[in-house]
Order: structure tokens, then sequence, then C-alpha cells
């Protein structure tokens, strides 16, 4: 599943996929720019 983050500073809430289904909003704020969280990935150097 996907997650999202809110990019308005007031609120900055992680927001799963399921929850916009509908709008591509803020449930919690009504701000309309979101960014996908990315995990880091580690790199391990190679023996």
């Amino acid at each position: 599943m996907q997650e999202y983050k809110c990019i308005n500073p007031n609120c900055g809430k992680v927001i799963d996929e399921e929850m916009l289904r509908r709008h591509i909003r803020c449930p919690f704020c009504g701000g309309r720019v979101l960014y996908k969280v990315r995990n880091v990935v580690k790199k391990v150097k190679a023996r």
C-alpha cells in the first residue's frame, strides 16, 4: 500500500491510499498537494 504525506506545514500527516479513493485531497486539512513517502534503501557493498 502506498502512503502519502501532506505537504502543508501545519498538517504534515501521513495518509493511506484507501483514504484517497474519491478525492486527491488531505482529509484532515483539505490540502491538494501530496507526495509519496518513499522508503530509503540501505546500500550494502558486495564481498
